[in-house]
């Protein structure tokens, strides 16, 4: 039995939601050189100056407490750029604190108040932001119903926002808390969507690659599928170095497959790496090295781990609780201490009830959120649909228009050519004609007279004579041929 159910394991996927588009060098560039006061008081744009808010907003106050003295000051900076929802946002910093300090009811409170006034001033933006957090925070809070629906809130801003890579994080934030509640074909389904838009985002720094493929690598996992796993973890190791979280991301799917190869020594090793590294999100690889421990026969180390997730208020998973409480059982039979067994045993009902609960709540959102997916999706295709559609009757009217273009000059050009035709053969008749008649009519004159001129009778005066009637008829015939010449030049 692998114990890795996690309800912070959503955290992974918050440095992806959380740093948005123009944080991507975030992981990179220290967090006192990324002061945007200043910008955010020059840009003129207004998503942009946003973004670049939420950015500064995350860096400073979700993942160190370095900036928290400065906070009056932020406050006043944010009136002064966005007077009308300064209210919102100053309740939002403060659910980022109170976020990171782990109060996590104080947490989802100043969010709602925050939302409340984002709803009033009708900032989808702000919305999707608030809502995202509000997902994460209850989540840690152990309100599994209350984050799908919160994540379906924000899902709704992100169609009305048009933004892919909003969707894309929805998406992945879903699946890891689908997962946590073993509901790994809905983590599937999420996890497909959100690899089916990372050909349509900007990636260039692998960040929405890194959690698509580790979350796929981890359901696998949790699976037992070591071919899926060992796949996905090769893709995860051909990211760019440079992102964010990936080495730790990277150790853990190493430990899985150790796990499913039964190295459980290899594994806490590994674990006990993670852990120095990062505590922030430790709830998963404490379970498992619960299950390392107990795997390996150190039964009195898995239980000492196990009984650390009872006592820390944080560790407030059902599931999780479950696992612990259902390991100790077993530890306490082990030791044939009866007692403990049946109190542990008891307990881990309890919880079991609790579990049961919510999966029912979260069952019947999470059908309405793939329908609702499935018809937004129906949707755009049909869009897609109607505008391929549409350039295709524009292309076939373009060619049928041509075709009656180039129709109507061929009948135009063959009309011409048949007139000319005809001209043609009218102008050669009429040459003929003249040919014939006219010229025949001077030759055959030239001829009568030049018998004539042969006679032995015929006398000096008749010759003079008939020679002028000679000349006539030759310019006679002269203009004949001219005018036979000119008909066929025409």
């Amino acid at each position: 039995m692998i114990i890795t159910r996690s309800w912070t394991v959503l955290i992974l996927s918050v440095c992806l939601f959380f740093l948005s588009s123009t944080s991507k060098a975030a992981s990179s560039v220290p967090v006192s050189k990324r002061d945007t006061l200043k910008l955010l008081l020059t840009e003129t744009d207004i998503e942009k100056r946003q973004t670049m808010m939420m950015d500064y907003l995350y860096l400073h106050f979700l993942y160190t407490d370095t900036y928290d003295q400065s906070f009056g000051k932020v406050q006043q900076t944010i009136n002064t750029v966005d007077a009308e929802d300064s209210r919102g946002i100053s309740d939002f910093m403060r659910g980022l604190i109170c976020y990171r300090k782990f109060q996590f009811p104080d947490a989802e409170a100043y969010l709602i108040k925050a939302i409340t006034f984002a709803h009033e001033t009708k900032n989808d933006f702000l919305l999707y932001h608030y809502y995202s957090v509000l997902a994460y925070t209850q989540v840690n809070n152990g309100n599994a119903l209350g984050s799908v629906h919160s994540y379906q809130l924000a899902r709704n801003k992100t169609e009305i926002l048009d933004n892919k890579v909003y969707r894309l994080k929805n998406d992945v934030n879903l699946a890891s808390l689908y997962m946590s509640l073993d509901l790994y074909t809905e983590a599937i389904f999420h996890l497909n969507e959100a690899e089916n838009l990372i050909s349509q985002v900007p990636d260039d720094d692998d960040l929405n690659k890194t959690y698509v493929y580790y979350n796929k690598g981890e359901v696998s996992f949790k699976l037992g599928q070591l071919d899926s796993l060992q796949f996905y973890a090769d893709k995860l190791s051909r990211v760019n170095d440079a992102v964010l979280d990936v080495v730790r991301l990277r150790k853990r799917l190493t430990y899985f497959l150790l796990m499913l190869g039964h190295d459980y020594k290899q594994s806490i090793s590994i674990i006990n790496e993670i852990l120095v590294a990062d505590k922030l999100d430790a709830d998963l690889d404490i379970s498992n090295l619960a299950e390392c421990y107990y795997r390996s026969g150190a039964i009195d180390s898995a239980a000492s781990v196990q009984k650390l997730i009872l006592d820390d208020k944080k560790y407030n998973d059902n599931g999780i609780r479950h696992r612990a409480l259902i390991m100790l059982t077993e530890i306490a039979e082990k030791k044939d201490n009866l007692s403990e067994a049946y109190h542990y045993s008891k307990l881990a009902t309890l919880e079991q009830e609790k579990f049961l609960k919510k999966l029912i709540g979260v069952g019947n959102i999470s059908s309405q959120i793939r329908l609702d997916q499935n018809e937004a999706s129906f949707m755009e295709k049909m869009l897609q649909y109607q505008k391929e559609r549409t350039v295709m009757l524009i292309i076939i009217v373009s060619i049928v228009l041509m075709l009656i273009i180039l129709i109507l000059l061929y009948i135009n050009i063959k009309q011409k050519r048949n007139i000319e035709q005809l001209l043609h053969k009218q102008k050669t008749r009429e040459a003929a004609f003249v040919s014939s008649h006219e010229v025949r009519k001077h030759l055959a004159n030239i001829l009568g007279l030049c018998k004539l001129l042969d006679s032995p009778e015929i006398k000096n005066e008749d010759i003079q004579i008939y020679g002028q009637y000679i000349k006539k008829s030759a310019v006679d015939m002269d203009e004949s041929l001219k005018l036979v010449e000119d008909k066929l030049r025409e």
